[in-house]
């Protein structure tokens, strides 16, 4: 009897401990880590002003949810310190695209110029032209390169977004602008041991490091890249700005005096515009 009732109470003792253990992984697989209100406002507040794009800030949470998880605290962090930096970052890409648009205006208002423009081009026969230098560019592989062209055909034109899509994917795998970052990663994350962080800091694409496309389409961009730790080494998210401002000269690799055949009578018309780039992609 007394060993039947010592099986009973070690059986009830192990289904117990089973139990627990079961609870606290099935709580622990259920737990979710959450932004905190200040850290929610911030967002938006940033997202309002034009200084982040939110799918990036979406991406770093989902970094932090992949693997190696730590608590709401580790994520508000990692959220934040992503946050300070894209302000930061597109603080000097907004300043920029300030600058590009007083200069285009500034071309605008020279009536010596839009009066010598007028006379000879007006405006049907300068969007005629303009969009005969689209499907050039189209006809040289840059299909980018053209979107944005007929992006800035338009008064005010919004923040152009490339999201995890084939263009931010080619715009992040450009081997100069990996090893730059590669060299950042060692020496401010993997080398100090921390398990997130973010680096950031400016890029030229060149006819030399990366496609035409590319080359025709962006200018000095400013970049940024958040890291998590992972059981298989660190993931990462890639967020790059950039200024569409009609640098002209680089189109000259695809036809000579290309601004000043297709482009130039539109811009000094003020019939195109600057705008912002904005591309985000998870690796």
């Amino acid at each position: 009897m007394k060993k039947y009732l010592s099986r009973i109470t070690s059986s009830l003792m192990i289904a117990l401990i089973l139990s627990i253990l079961m609870f606290s992984t099935i709580a622990k697989a259920n737990e979710e880590f959450k932004l905190y209100p200040e850290t929610q406002a911030a967002i938006e507040d940033a997202s309002q002003r034009n200084l982040v794009d939110k799918a990036f800030i979406n991406n770093v949470i989902d970094l932090f949810n992949k693997e190696i998880h730590t608590n709401s605290e580790e994520l508000n962090e990692f959220v934040n310190e992503a946050l300070i930096q894209s302000i930061e970052m597109n603080k000097k890409t907004n300043e920029e695209l300030k600058m590009a648009q007083e200069n285009a205006n500034a071309l605008v208002e020279s009536q010596e110029n839009k009066a010598a423009i007028t006379r000879v081009n007006p405006i049907d026969a300068a969007r005629t032209a303009y969009y005969a230098g689209i499907l050039m560019v189209e006809s040289k592989g840059c299909t980018q390169t053209a979107k944005y062209m007929r992006h800035a055909d338009q008064n005010n034109p919004p923040t152009y977004y490339n999201r995890n899509d084939d263009w931010a994917s080619k715009c992040a795998f450009v081997q100069e602008l990996f090893d730059k970052i590669e060299l950042q990663f060692n020496i401010e994350i993997a080398q100090t041991g921390k398990l997130q962080g973010s680096v950031y800091g400016t890029f030229a694409y060149t006819i030399a490091n990366s496609s035409l496309d590319q080359y025709t389409a962006l200018h000095n961009v400013n970049y940024q890249v958040a890291f998590k730790k992972q059981s298989n080494g660190y993931a990462a998210t890639y967020y790059i700005t950039d200024v569409y401002d009609f640098a002209w000269g680089k189109y000259d690799s695809l036809a000579v005096g290309f601004g000043n055949n297709y482009c130039y009578a539109m811009q000094t018309l003020g019939l195109i515009h600057p705008f912002k780039i904005s591309i985000v992609y998870a690796l």
